[in-house]
């Protein structure tokens, strides 16, 4: 998950106007850390 934070980042800054694909991009970060959460339990 480390990976994707520099490039969560840059991908706000670049579009930072845009706050429907920013929001897009969090919740598939949430959801993807989520499933990974859930394959511990």
């Amino acid at each position: 998950m480390f990976r994707i934070e520099p490039a969560k980042n840059q991908y706000i800054q670049t579009n930072s106007t845009d706050q429907q694909e920013t929001m897009l991009f969090y919740a598939l970060y949430f959801v993807v850390n989520s499933q990974e959460q859930g394959d511990s339990d």
